[in-house]
């Protein structure tokens, strides 16, 4: 049996760590043998035939892992090759016992490999088959057993290649692999609500014409109607058919559609919040004492927090679970596209809504959007959290 290609492994890996989930349609031919696997193995899950989805296990895989690293991760525990690197591993472990090498191997299996002890005695039970105990076979007959093993279940050596970084024999490859063995930890994800929606904040430029007037964008990642996990601005459904009113103005249909992202539309509720406020003894207030990426919130004169800190919470009252923690880049870049659409303003050192947005709040359309029914109760409740927050 053949295996597919690691290469076709990493950008589909950065797709999902950046959308949470993928269309089949948007998937290239080299990466389509890999969707089985990683579902195999526990990362992935099938949404209705024609798109996949990260799995809470995949969310918990540490952000910050090199991209080698977290290929390592994901491919040690496709079951397949899992097993492959196991029958490795308890191969080295009988020669390490039949030349007394016991000091190691009692670092190894007590350390090291101490969460793969029960796979690689399960393996050896079946290798051994009641034979005896293997380490007590002649070595050329438990070389032979493994050898027969592996023939058996097919070679991986262009994932050993990009893995472990060599090939060759399975039984040469004891070091590489021992020294990964903390790659075969697969992450506990934290507990959480599996009626939560989830977000992501993605990351994209205002389309532009070129004259430098806002443009409606082309189809692309980013742009694409999330069904799972909403991560992108849905311009548009999974076919290219559009999803935003055309008849609307351009700056319109770029107000409507980044409302509907739920990091982007905190901040905009936040800043609804501010001009209401306005009308009541604790008011709320958007500061930029310098740079957009500084934006505090205040309540009255009390400063409560960096908008790049709340983000996350705002979210999640919403009633999302806040996948992304923004970086300051990331929060001057969604101030700076509610600005540039026409929806904020920066003066006196703090955002407002601009007033020619501000009035339409009222008119059947966005109200029934932002203002009316459970879009009301939802702003009722960023205003209570932006009021209470310590």
């Amino acid at each position: 049996m053949s295996w597919p290609d690691p290469a076709a492994l990493s950008p589909l890996l950065a797709h999902f760590s950046t959308y949470g989930e993928l269309y089949l349609t948007e998937l290239d031919r080299a990466a389509h043998r890999w969707l089985p696997l990683l579902a195999e193995a526990g990362w992935v899950v099938r949404l209705n035939g024609d798109a996949c989805a990260v799995t809470d296990t995949f969310l918990a895989l540490p952000a910050a892992l090199p991209e080698t690293e977290r290929l390592r991760r994901v491919c040690f525990a496709v079951p397949a090759y899992r097993r492959y690197l196991t029958a490795v591993l308890a191969e080295g472990l009988v020669k390490a016992g039949q030349v007394d090498y016991h000091e190691q191997l009692e670092r190894w299996v007590v350390r090291e490999l101490v969460g793969l002890a029960g796979e690689i005695n399960a393996l050896l039970d079946e290798l051994e088959a009641g034979q005896g105990r293997m380490v007590e076979w002649p070595p050329e007959r438990v070389a032979a057993r493994f050898a027969d093993w592996h023939a058996q279940h097919g070679s991986f050596a262009a994932w050993d290649h990009a893995l472990l970084g060599l090939g060759g024999a399975p039984e040469q490859l004891f070091t590489a692999v021992l020294s990964h063995a903390a790659a075969f930890v697969i992450p506990s994800p934290a507990a959480a609500p599996g009626d939560v929606p989830r977000a992501l904040l993605p990351d994209f430029d205002l389309t532009r014409d070129a004259a430098g007037h806002l443009a409606l964008p082309t189809l692309a990642p980013w742009s694409i109607a999330r069904r799972s996990v909403h991560s992108s601005l849905p311009f548009f459904d999974p076919q290219g058919n559009p999803l935003y009113d055309a008849t609307q103005s351009v700056p319109v249909i770029w107000q409507d559609m980044l409302a509907r992202q739920p990091y982007y539309r905190a901040v905009l509720r936040t800043a609804i919040a501010v001009r209401f406020s306005s009308y009541g003894p604790d008011a709320l207030t958007l500061s930029v004492p310098d740079e957009l990426d500084d934006t505090r919130v205040l309540v009255g004169e009390q400063e409560r927090g960096a908008l790049v800190d709340q983000l996350p919470h705002l979210v999640q009252v919403l009633g999302y679970r806040a996948l992304s923690k923004p970086s300051l880049a990331q929060v001057r870049r969604i101030l700076a596209h509610w600005i540039a659409v026409g929806a904020l303003e920066v003066t006196g050192g703090q955002i407002h809504l601009q007033e020619s947005y501000a009035r339409t709040l009222h008119e059947r359309r966005r109200a029934l959007m932002l203002l009316r029914g459970t879009a009301r109760k939802e702003q009722a409740r960023l205003e209570k959290y932006l009021k209470e927050m310590g």
